[in-house]
């Protein structure tokens, strides 16, 4: 004779699934996208900071690859330097597709969410060789840009820098520089002409609180950081 089961008993059955299914899902997403506890900065102040040295030894410690390109950079600090949160990806080629490896520190989050290292294998469709700037060179120009106190603006309590990392043709508010080797120079342009720069940049935007951010003619700064040379 069969025995018919009683609703309560399909309820045991039916949540004991939903635990195994959700168990199942856990252990896939953690296959996919490993999470890491890595610091970046040893020390919480811009003048004290070697960001080629810091991003050599992140990289060791991460698995990263010497050929790895940079991707979103956005760095806050205060008035002081003192730095608040920073938050980047880099794209690590593999033999097919890249692996992407996300990091976020902030000053003012929980212990339990500082200096997170995400990794995710992601393919780029179509994509041979991204156009990204390699991270190694970008961290060097970062020791140029933050050097002698420029990332220093008069009049605002915090500050972002930021960076997507590709070259672009960009017209932003705000005045514009250029970094030769290891000097910033002012970019100057005609009367009359477009304020457009082609090649990898960063902006320096000024404010109030450490966010939201928003550019104007007074509050930025842009740099050129590498003249975009085709290809």
């Amino acid at each position: 004779m069969r025995r018919v089961l009683g609703t309560k008993s399909r309820s045991v059955l039916i949540g004991l699934f939903a635990v195994l299914l959700s168990a199942g899902m856990y252990w896939f997403n953690q296959e996919a996208s490993q999470i890491r506890h890595i610091p970046f900065f040893e020390k919480q102040a811009l003048d004290q900071v070697n960001f080629r040295q810091l991003w050599e030894s992140f990289r060791q410690k991460a698995g990263i690859s010497e050929d790895a390109r940079i991707q979103d950079y956005k760095l806050v600090y205060d008035q002081q330097g003192q730095i608040e949160s920073l938050r980047f990806s880099v794209l690590d080629p593999m033999d097919s597709g890249y692996l992407k490896h996300t990091y976020h520190t902030c000053r003012a989050c929980e212990d339990q969410e500082k200096s997170i290292v995400s990794t995710a294998k992601q393919k780029l469709e179509g994509v041979d060789h991204p156009q990204n700037i390699e991270a190694d060179r970008f961290f060097t120009m970062l020791d140029t840009v933050f050097r002698d106190r420029f990332w220093h603006r008069e009049g605002f309590s915090y500050y972002l820098a930021v960076s997507e990392g590709i070259p672009a043709s960009v017209a932003l508010p705000g005045t514009y520089y250029a970094l030769a080797e290891t000097e910033i120079r002012p970019l100057p342009f005609a009367k009359g002409k477009d304020r457009a720069v082609e090649g990898v940049t960063m902006q320096i935007i000024g404010a109030d609180s450490p966010g939201p951010f928003s550019t104007d003619e007074h509050n930025a700064v842009n740099i050129l950081l590498e003249k975009w040379s085709g290809g």
